[in-house]
């Protein structure tokens, strides 16, 4: 059985993917790396949970990145070792964590999920 992609009409919006490194003077973030991420869907999250800490409990919003209809094919968000932010809508936000979504033929899409400010 064939997975069907996300379709196109579903992926209306594009995003930046910035990299960053620790090489910068005294181990601060330098960015080495700016891809422009096409065809994705953002969904940002309404909801604004905390713990009693103030840490944001629940994402500020999810990526969604089709192994098919979104590009670019070899972007280094599949490395969720790398530091990387995503950029949408003028809000950076980084990259907490990625689900990888698989189907009867092999990776589906990743689900990124992206942290407040």
């Amino acid at each position: 059985m064939k997975d069907i992609p996300i379709p196109k009409e579903i992926l209306i919006h594009t995003a930046q993917l910035r990299v960053y490194s620790d090489s910068g003077i005294m181990g601060s973030p330098v960015l080495t790396e700016e891809t422009p991420l096409l065809n994705v869907r953002v969904e940002l999250s309404r909801s604004a949970a905390e713990d009693e800490r103030g840490r944001r409990l629940c994402p500020a919003g999810i990526l969604y990145f089709d192994c098919v209809n979104s590009g670019p094919e070899d972007v280094l968000i599949l490395r969720d070792e790398c530091r990387s932010t995503v950029v949408f809508e003028g809000r950076e936000m980084p990259v907490t964590g990625i689900k990888y979504i698989y189907g009867a033929s092999g990776l589906h899409h990743l689900e990124v999920s992206l942290g407040g400010e």
